[in-house]
């Protein structure tokens, strides 16, 4: 039997097998690339550490991760932090493309989200992140949005000279009647706010994280001339009693302290201002805090003395009738004929039950009731502690820098004496001054954004936090 020797094509068969291969390689990228073109293309929200990138997602990367202290001191972080504890720093953060920062990226936090939009094919980003949950609480989203990018500074119990520099992308912590309280000081460029169709400025973030503002008018000017209410009035109809110290007042002629203070009138400021709130805030009330207070400081001082006549100096200590007064506010900016060097501002009204005028069923941060309930809608005035805080102070220093200065002369509603036939209170301009309460000044309102409220924009001129919702 003769056997044929069967030719398999040693040659063929690894040529043959090499391009299968080559074959089976190209098919494997190209469906990976194919997943991988899909993922980017349909997926717009990258769930990273409990936050979220929404983008349209190319292929980017982030260099560098920081978190920001108290102080300003960095540290590198390896992992994205919870966006319900901490936010991107959009002053500091960035992408660069390239050579070249990327204008049109977005990188910011919001409703829980960290942000990352508008990226382009690789770009590099550098993301830094403040801690928040320290300053508000997990539902107060308003604190969140403007304690954002601040650096916080603990205050000073004393201020000896009025601020002019710009205190932009800083909060500075002090005490009030709620818990923590966060100032703005200084030439502010980012405490604007758009409410109800008026321009407002941040005074401070409150101890219970409703945000107190003080009105600007209609333009967002600082220097405008609508910044107060369109009528001047005077604080109360009459001066020749210490009743009229009061925000409410009690009855003249009495001989005693407590009949004086009664809080059973309103005053004529106070009437002007319930009524621009009734026509104007009203169908915004679900917006405005009713917990928190305005203090109408009218604890006794037990430092100074009022000037009575011809150079004599005394203080009856007493508060009623037409004895000689000096009231708690004049006693921590004033001594004997001359104004302190040093000013030692409080936001603890130190008679919560008399003199912090609050709604009916106002509470703490505890749940407990707090003041004296006298007030019909929750609105009020500035105090002249907090146009310290501000960067004003009363005296011989003038200050037209700071954010609280518009060129106007505004009531506050702080007690400075009764002396010489007259009621005399703060009034603020280029710092503050005095004036009875039957003469004519400005009225500019302060009321308390809810701490629910949620706000756009980053504070300043040309993109202001805007209430939404109340445009």
């Amino acid at each position: 039997m003769k056997f044929e020797k069967v030719n398999y094509g040693g040659n063929n068969l690894k040529r043959g097998m090499i391009v299968g291969f080559v074959l089976c390689a190209l098919v494997f990228v190209i469906i990976n690339l194919f997943l991988t073109k899909a993922k980017y293309q349909l997926t717009e929200s990258i769930p990273i550490v409990r936050g979220t990138i929404n983008a349209k997602a190319y292929d980017f990367k982030i260099m560098a991760m920081y978190t920001i202290d108290d102080e300003g001191n960095e540290s590198s972080i390896e992992r994205m932090p919870d966006a319900n504890s901490y936010l991107i720093n959009t002053e500091k953060s960035y992408c660069v493309n390239g050579d070249s920062r990327d204008q049109e990226v977005i990188l910011k936090t919001e409703n829980g989200n960290h942000i990352m939009a508008n990226l382009a094919k690789q770009d590099k980003c550098y993301v830094w992140f403040n801690e928040i949950n320290k300053y508000c609480d997990a539902s107060a989203i308003a604190c969140k949005k403007v304690v954002a990018n601040k650096i916080i500074e603990k205050s000073k119990t004393s201020f000896d000279s009025i601020e002019t520099a710009d205190g932009s992308g800083k909060l500075y912590e002090t005490e009030d009647d709620y818990g923590r309280s966060y100032y703005f000081r200084g030439a502010i460029k980012d405490n604007w706010v758009k409410f109800a169709g008026f321009y407002w400025r941040i005074i401070r973030i409150n101890g219970n994280g409703s945000i107190r503002i003080i009105y600007n008018g209609k333009s967002s000017e600082q220097m405008a001339e609508d910044s107060i209410l369109s009528e001047k009035v005077a604080f109360n109809s009459s001066l020749g009693d210490n009743t009229f110290v009061g925000y409410m007042y009690g009855n003249q002629n009495k001989n005693s302290y407590k009949e004086t203070h009664t809080n059973e009138y309103d005053s004529t400021v106070k009437i002007a201002v319930d009524n621009w709130y009734k026509e104007n805030l009203e169908k915004y009330s679900a917006m405005i805090d009713k917990d928190s207070g305005f203090c109408n400081d009218r604890s006794l001082n037990t430092t100074s003395e009022v000037w009575v006549s011809n150079s004599v100096w005394s203080d009856s200590r007493l508060g009623y009738g037409k004895n000689a007064t000096a009231y708690g506010p004049m006693g921590r900016t004033f001594l004997n004929g001359s104004y302190r060097t040093i000013q030692s501002p409080t936001l603890m009204c130190k008679q919560k039950e008399q003199d912090l005028f609050t709604l009916k069923d106002a509470k703490n941060t505890s749940g407990e009731l707090i003041g004296n309930h006298k007030l019909t809608y929750p609105i009020g005035l500035i105090t002249s502690d907090e146009i310290i805080y501000a960067g004003g102070n009363q005296g011989y220093n003038k200050n037209t820098s700071y954010y609280i200065y518009t060129g106007q002369q505004f009531w506050t509603m702080s007690p400075f004496s009764y002396s010489q036939g007259s009621a005399m209170l703060f009034f603020a301009d280029n710092s503050y001054n005095l004036n009875g309460t039957s003469g004519s000044q400005g009225v500019r309102p302060v009321i308390n954004l809810a701490s629910t409220v949620k706000l756009s924009g980053i504070g300043t001129v040309s993109d202001p936090f805007v209430v939404e919702g109340a445009e």
